[in-house]
């Protein structure tokens, strides 16, 4: 009987702990032939009660590739598809915080200096560049233990990523 009554704080405690919201934070996820970067979105704060993330999802070539379609699955099978999405360009308004011209010092091959001069071209062209990530803004009330992160491709293949490899 003492066993039993001991058991019950812990059961308690697993499913308050399950229902706590975890905290994205950046990590890379291998699932041949493709890697999937995850950041937490810490530039611009998410509404109250969301979770935002960055997802990158790049093939074999390391070629980034637009998802079909991403949304969690909760520990008792629900399907909870994001608040708001939001595809984002290399380019979009010059997000690389490179200035158009750049002058720094480097070293040739022989071991004399120079000056290095490089020009940004995604800076001088606008904000039309290629596919870059996804921004995602889940509820947190869905961003807990036991949660699974569903990508879907183009392709029609589907990658699954559980919350807890790239969220604590």
């Amino acid at each position: 009987m003492r066993t039993t009554t001991a058991c019950l704080p812990l059961i308690g405690f697993a499913a308050i702990a399950s229902a706590v919201p975890l905290q994205p934070m950046r990590q890379s996820v291998s699932k041949p032939p493709y890697r999937i970067d995850f950041v937490d979105d810490r530039e611009q704060q998410p509404r109250p009660g969301q979770v935002s993330i960055l997802v990158r999802v790049s093939d074999a070539t390391k070629k980034p590739t637009k998802p079909s379609s991403i949304h969690l699955t909760t520990s008792d099978k629900q399907v909870v598809k994001p608040t708001r999405r939001k595809d984002e360009s290399v380019s979009k308004d010059d997000s690389s915080g490179l200035p158009p011209l750049t002058v720094t010092p480097r070293v040739n091959s022989y071991g004399g200096g120079g000056l290095g001069i490089g020009i940004n071209l995604n800076s001088l062209m606008g904000g039309a560049g290629e596919y870059s990530y996804t921004k995602v803004d889940f509820p947190e009330s869905a961003f807990v233990r036991g949660s699974t992160l569903q990508i879907g491709l183009r392709n029609g293949k589907s990658l699954s990523v559980p919350v807890t490899q790239f969220a604590r």
